[in-house]
């Protein structure tokens, strides 16, 4: 049977994948008219109201309390009835998300729902174009790929429902992608805060904090857990409440966020936590047999890590969909490692994976919009099984990198 040529593929999956976009956009601006839309920002938003009254919003939380109207903001608007969008959350980002996102309680949910959606479109406009520096040579992607990167990521549903529901999942990953551009450019102090602030969500991004450990940039996670403190310490004093009873009251806000549906193992596969072990076990061992015999940290090691790292996380502990917007590493991994065949992979098995990873994506995406009313549990079996079948690919890759010639790139590239 015969390939597709490496430039024949695009043909097909790029306009597949462009015509995908194209509709998460158009769902996106749909769902802007609803009521219920933003439901996830409404969290903070609400609960940043009791920063205004210097209460602490975790406390508030776990109480039970309820906003007081009538409340006037800084636009003018004075509500006499807060909006509600549909169900409260708990706010299970840590203090620094709740303080920069909450202070939007300051203007009214007619202006601070919109300028949030302003903010989230920045970002995923920015994200892709963020992410690929992190490859070495990045300034010589053709189009092509660049276009490829923002189409997988502008195709996954992750995009459009971080959109509709107001996530932070996309500052959390502008943090965590600045932290390691600054530290890549030899500044750790400000790697280091940035790193504190993708800890908002610590479920996400740990991975990043371990990788620092991996390679001893310990000046950067000392001043990431700094961060994380002092803004906890922070809300506690302007609440006049101590730091032990507002870890004590966002323990309870994550405890009960964890029972929640989502796409991670222990959700809807049965013996979840026995299997998550087991398994973690077994991808810990073959990490370290590949990575012991050579210590060298060049970019595609590091990134390899990062990519393996994130996308198991998702599957760990609670995530939903949205979550699956941090497989922009494995994007940005697979278009690089493809450019530069650090693999040693014969066309046909290039064309296979960008075919497969581009089809898995557009499957990803299309369900829900194809056949409307589809029950929420297959939505994020759908989720959980594609992003495994990215971390088993991303795995595959390491292995073989490790097996191939070290690359030609200077650790200095990444981390010195």
């Amino acid at each position: 049977m015969t390939t597709l040529p490496p430039s024949r593929w695009l043909k097909f999956l790029l306009p597949l994948l462009l015509i995908v976009c194209a509709v998460n956009v158009g769902r996106v601006v749909q769902l802007q008219t609803e009521t219920a839309s933003a439901g996830d920002f409404y969290t903070y938003w609400y609960y940043g109201h009791f920063l205004r009254t210097a209460e602490n919003p975790y406390i508030a939380f776990a109480d039970g309390a309820a906003v007081q109207p009538p409340i006037t903001y800084r636009d003018g608007r004075t509500y006499t009835t807060i909006p509600d969008p549909g169900d409260l959350h708990a706010p299970t980002n840590t203090a620094p998300i709740i303080l920069l996102v909450g202070s939007l309680a300051l203007f009214s949910w007619h202006i601070a729902r919109p300028l949030w959606l302003f903010v989230n479109v920045v970002l995923a406009l920015w994200l892709p174009s963020a992410a690929m520096r992190l490859l070495p040579n990045h300034a010589a992607l053709q189009w092509r790929d660049r276009l490829w990167i923002y189409a997988l990521f502008w195709a996954s549903p992750a995009v459009r429902l971080t959109l509709n529901q107001g996530q932070t999942v996309f500052l959390i990953t502008a943090f965590a992608i600045s932290s390691l551009t600054a530290v890549q450019r030899g500044r750790p102090i400000l790697g280091g805060i940035l790193l504190g602030l993708a800890l908002s969500k610590p479920s996400l991004t740990f991975p990043i904090l371990i990788i620092y450990l991996l390679f001893q940039q310990y000046r950067v996670v000392l001043v990431a857990l700094a961060i994380q403190f002092l803004s906890f310490a922070s809300l506690a004093l302007w609440s006049n409440t101590t730091l032990n009873q507002t870890v004590t009251a966002y323990s309870e806000a994550i405890r009960l966020n964890v029972a929640t549906p989502g796409i991670h193992f222990t959700y809807w596969l049965p013996y979840g936590y026995p299997i998550l072990i087991i398994a973690t076990l077994f991808l810990a061992l073959f990490l370290l047999k590949r990575w012991f015999p050579n210590r060298t940290p060049t970019p595609y090691h590091i990134l390899h890590l990062l990519t393996i790292g994130l996308l198991w996380v998702l599957h760990a502990g609670y995530h939903n969909r949205y979550d699956i917007v941090i497989a922009l590493f494995f994007y940005v991994l697979l278009v690089g490692g493809l450019r530069d065949r650090i693999w040693q992979l014969s066309p046909r098995a290039t064309t296979m994976i960008r075919c497969g990873v581009s089809a898995a994506v557009c499957f990803l995406a299309l369900p829900v919009d194809i056949v409307p009313g589809l029950p929420g549990q297959l939505l994020r079996m759908v989720g959980s099984l594609t992003t495994v079948g990215f971390l088993l690919l991303a795995v595959w890759l390491y292995g073989r990198f490790m097996s191939s010639s070290p690359g030609n790139y200077s650790a200095s590239q990444h981390f010195s």
